[in-house]
């Protein structure tokens, strides 16, 4: 905190994913965004999440959820390790649900997001894909680069690979 930049305090709790006059649009960076790229050391260009470090990347999509979710009265708690299928969990009125947290800069040729859900790995000698499991997680929320958000029920999901972020999944955009 400097003299010329005074303490703010973060937005009052609001209903609802529709930006407050107070709050950065579709496209700018959210608040949790701006405190991703904040606490990897330096500042970051406003309207995009890509980055080419995919742990950066998801970074700034698990700080959005965690920021949605608590704006959304649900108490948030983190797992110590990274051994899961799962990034978070959520406490609301109904109980815990696992959440898998989904960023994405990809759309089709018609501009629909697309978000790929299973996962890549390996290393210099294999490469190794983890098809989607519903089951793992109650919860998905993804990020795109537009900043929509959505927050879909892994049993809603019968695809493995990736899934378009269309019509069919319009009813779970928030």
């Amino acid at each position: 905190m400097t003299p010329d930049r005074p303490h703010e305090p973060g937005p009052p709790e609001h209903p609802g994913c529709e930006p407050r006059p107070s709050e950065p649009r579709a496209g700018d960076a959210s608040p949790a965004t701006v405190a991703a790229h904040h606490a990897k050391g330096r500042a970051r260009p406003a309207g995009t999440i890509w980055r080419a470090n995919p742990r950066e990347q998801g970074l700034i999509g698990l700080t959005d959820a965690m920021h949605w979710f608590a704006s959304h009265g649900y108490a948030i708690a983190l797992p110590l390790i990274d051994a899961q299928p799962y990034d978070l969990i959520v406490e609301s009125g109904t109980g815990l649900e696992r959440v898998q947290v989904k960023t994405t800069t990809q759309r089709t040729k018609a501009g629909v997001p697309v978000v790929q859900l299973c996962t890549n790995g390996g290393n210099q000698s294999f490469r190794t894909t983890k098809p989607f499991d519903p089951t793992s997680s109650d919860l998905l929320y993804v990020l795109t680069d537009s900043g929509e958000r959505y927050l879909i029920p892994t049993s809603e999901i019968r695809a493995k690979t990736s899934l378009s972020l269309g019509a069919a999944v319009a009813t779970f955009r928030c």
